[in-house]
């Protein structure tokens, strides 16, 4: 999970806006049509893992008390037997 903290004439998409990990968000994995659910928090490098079980999940991201909307994939889609990558990034716009 990454952050990026961008201002000036940046815009996300622009290399100019460097992205760096994103420590202690709580990432909730919410199965669709299920109540549900597991959460894992990120690591002093943004990363984090977690084990779920097949189906289509909507993703959520907190950062302390407060949900923030990521760029990405809002939602995954776990196969058995197979190993997922999700990468997701939360951009600040600085003005």
């Amino acid at each position: 999970m990454q952050v990026r903290a961008c201002g000036g004439a940046y815009r996300p998409e622009q290399t100019g806006c460097p992205a760096s990990p994103m420590r202690g968000a709580a990432l909730t994995f919410q199965l669709i049509d299920s109540s549900s659910a597991s959460t894992t928090t990120t690591d002093s490098s943004g990363a984090y893992r977690t084990d779920l079980k097949p189906g289509t999940y909507i993703v959520q991201v907190m950062e302390g008390s407060v949900k923030r909307d990521l760029a990405g994939p809002r939602t995954v889609t776990v196969v058995a037997g197979k190993t997922l990558t999700a990468d997701f990034i939360y951009t600040i716009q600085l003005l």
